[in-house]
């Protein structure tokens, strides 16, 4: 369905989760259509992090801080 609506010009947009899992269907979806990002970049990535409860804010990982899952969350 995808593949008939862009071969006839239509614009697809995507957006998924910000995780392995998203990034993974992102990806299997750029091999079959072209799609363009909603709301799915860096800059909606560094927004929806900020306002989790908790989050460390931008620049983070430049401060020499520990990565790995934060208060409350798991790694699998």
């Amino acid at each position: 369905m995808l593949r008939g609506l862009s071969a006839r010009g239509a614009d697809l947009l995507y957006h998924g989760d910000f995780d392995w899992g998203g990034v993974r269907i992102a990806t299997t979806l750029r091999r079959s259509v072209p799609w363009r990002p909603w709301r799915y970049n860096a800059a909606h990535y560094r927004a929806a992090v900020v306002r989790v409860a908790g989050a460390p804010g931008p620049g983070w990982l430049t401060r020499g801080d520990s990565v790995g899952p934060g208060p409350g969350r798991h790694s699998g």
